[in-house]
């Protein structure tokens, strides 16, 4: 048997994938796998490394990872006995891989920061690296680098650079077929109850694309599925005598295969044994403690995980079998989830959708009202974009679509009414200030990818990275020295620039109210060390706060409240705004949140300036009358998420995952 063959024999199914594998490491080129998680991604790298002999490392990619900690570091104590050495460095993964000749495999590539990254591309390029004080390490002729990331997951993740892309080959990797999976679910767990198996599997796959899950089980939910449903079968069946004369253990197992297997033959197994509504309940069960916790829901959807698996199991243990006995008018598909959102009569959509509502074109252009404007007209959403005054589209620089608004600037003094009631204006600021509790600092851990700078900061019981030459220096002063005469190196969050733009159309009353005062309330709490903007829009926009004034928040919501009531809801020039705010900002990462219902009414399609922004989040208010699938389109446009918000109390959980994001 051939090499290729022996590492075939540890897989199932992965033909062609295994073939493009061996063919990239044999060549000498490191390798970026891109797929959803459980697709044999690891279990391929295991079979080929141990076929070669060689050591597998595998580093998990993360905010915590450091350069320090992928190269290596000295030993700290030995430090301080011996002196800097060669014989007091202790390797780390990277450096271990080059010397051993092994693969390095970093796990949820996109996650690991970008300084991080950087300490790869010497080791990638020329296959050696220079440790200070160490010298020169040359990676042997089998090391390469193997890196995989779920692409469906943004979450506290990083854009990995070019400079690393042009160094890698990629392969994507998707689901394997029906069959394949369930080959993998029985050599794993050793049933050989085929038809648990297949009912395992098929409700795994069905999870994949039903309307409410963005991100499916993968095959480790059929895997455990099928080992609790064998258990939960003893549990509740293994002391009956019927039971246990037809091939299963009363004593608390299957005979012969363990829990989860049988040896009746065929291969047909417990599943057999019990009637059919015991049987079905008893999947149900195994199913929702297997797969309800891995399944990611679209944010839109306001079902839980319980009750998307009981759906699942609907479709395939009573819609399934009713289309089966209808025979030859049984609808064809391969997947019941379908059914959800099948329409064969339906032609393929295209490119945009229209609007729910066509808006209304505006005969004039909208007003910009800002604090102590001066007047004219100006120009937002583009820098020197051209167009026609109703806002037309064209095509921006690498075919991206850009746009552009025309708006009268008004000074903000002569649009603000009275001072508002006094009771609304107590309610509001006591929610902004109930919300405005400020953390300190070392507190407030986001997610923002990691993407922070290093910077050595004396310890405070959390980071492992000793900075050995600034904790040495210490020491010379101290020589009783205290926890915090020990440096690390800990990431400084990166600054950034964040716009609300705030839905003011209509009436500001009743819940709307206390949503808008408690999200001012909970970004001025959470956005100490950042910038922020607050843009308010209906017909037209008003630029409450600047980037970089910090006006108090009392301010703002008192602004707020004494904006007129009106109509009409222009999104797209209150995004326009926004986005000519953050293109001043001086900090390097940018985002807007649209806090709107998206009922668009008035002005050009909003999508166009949507797709401009860094990151743009839709918070969506789902009180009353909404566009659902415009505040989905606007996010998607804007590499962001959108999030229904019903009440104030959802404002801070809501903005905690955006700001994460």
């Amino acid at each position: 048997m051939g090499r290729r063959e022996v590492i075939a024999a540890q897989l199932v199914g992965r033909e062609r994938e295994l073939e493009l594998v061996l063919a990239a490491v044999a060549a000498g080129r490191d390798l970026l796998l891109e797929g959803p998680p459980g697709t044999s991604k690891s279990t391929m790298l295991r079979a080929i490394t141990s076929s070669w002999g060689i050591p597998l490392l595998l580093v998990e990619g993360n905010a915590d990872l450091t350069p320090a900690k992928l190269i290596g570091h000295h030993h700290p104590a030995r430090v301080l006995q011996e002196d800097y050495s060669a014989d007091n460095f202790v390797a780390g993964p990277l450096t271990e891989a080059m010397r051993q000749g092994g693969f390095l495999y970093i796990e949820e590539f996109n996650r690991t920061p970008e300084d991080t990254l950087n300490a790869l591309l010497t080791a990638m390029a020329e296959r050696e690296i220079t440790v200070p004080r160490v010298g020169r390490i040359v990676a042997k002729d089998s090391f390469r680098l193997v890196a995989s990331m779920n692409p469906y997951d943004n979450i506290g993740t990083t854009r990995i650079s070019a400079s690393i892309h042009d160094r890698m080959c990629r392969l994507a990797i998707a689901y394997q077929a029906e069959g394949d999976e369930r080959g993998i679910v029985a050599r794993q767990t050793g049933s050989v109850d085929e038809r648990l198996i297949a009912d395992a599997v098929a409700v795994v796959r069905a999870s994949r694309s039903h309307p409410a899950v963005s991100l499916g089980s993968s095959v480790r939910g059929a895997i455990d599925l099928t080992l609790i449903a064998g258990e939960l079968a003893v549990v509740r069946f293994g002391e009956l005598e019927a039971f246990a004369g037809r091939g299963v253990d009363a004593g608390g197992g299957v005979a012969g295969s363990g829990a989860s297997g049988s040896e009746t033959s065929g291969g047909s197994g417990w599943s057999q044994v019990l009637d059919e509504g015991d049987y079905t309940a008893l999947v149900l069960d195994a199913a929702t403690l297997a797969l309800s916790g891995r399944l990611t829901l679209h944010r839109t959807t306001d079902t839980t995980p319980e009750q998307v698996v009981l759906e699942l199991w609907q479709d395939h243990f009573v819609l399934e079998p009713h289309l089966a006995a209808r025979g030859p008018e049984r609808i064809g598909i391969d997947d019941p989830a379908v059914l959800h959102h099948q329409d064969t009569a339906r032609e393929p959509e295209p490119d945009r959708r229209p609007l729910t509502r066509k808006p209304k074109k505006l005969d004039q252009a909208p007003d910009l009202y800002q604090r102590s404007a001066s007047g004219g007209l100006i120009m937002v959403g583009g820098e020197g974009d051209s167009g026609d005054d109703d806002g037309a589209t064209d095509e921006g620089v690498g075919g991206s679509q850009t746009t552009h608004e025309r708006g009268e600037q008004q000074p903000l003094e002569g649009l603000l009414d009275e001072e508002p009631d006094p009771d609304v204006l107590a309610m509001v600021e006591r929610i902004s200030r109930a919300l405005a509790i400020r953390r300190q600092p070392e507190d407030r851990t986001r997610g923002r990818g990691g993407a922070g700078p290093l910077v050595s900061v004396p310890f405070r019981y959390r980071s492992d990275d000793i900075d050995l030459d600034r904790t040495i220096e210490m020491l010379t002063e101290r020589p009783r020295p205290e926890d915090t005469d020990v440096i690390v190196r800990e990431r400084r969050q990166r600054q950034r620039a964040v716009t609300l733009v705030s839905d003011v159309s209509g009436s500001m009353r009743g819940e709307k109210v206390r949503i808008v005062a408690a999200t001012v309330g909970a970004l001025c709490a959470d956005l100490v060390d950042d910038e922020l903007a607050v843009v308010a829009f209906w017909k037209h926009a008003a630029v409450l706060q600047e980037l970089g004034t910090g006006i108090a928040a009392e301010v703002v919501l008192r602004d707020l409240l004494r904006i007129p009531a009106r109509g009409l809801t222009n999104v797209h020039f209150g995004l326009a705004t926004a986005l000519r705010e953050l293109q001043a900002a001086r900090a390097p990462h940018r985002m807007g949140i649209l806090l709107s219902d998206c009922v668009h009414n008035a002005g050009p399609d909003p999508r166009d300036v949507a797709d401009r922004f860094e990151r743009l989040h839709v918070l969506l208010q789902v009180d009353g009358e909404h566009d659902a699938d415009l505040a989905r389109e606007l996010a998607v446009a804007g590499n962001g998420a959108m999030i229904p918000v019903t009440d104030h109390t959802e404002v801070p959980d809501a903005l905690n995952v955006l700001l994460e994001a």
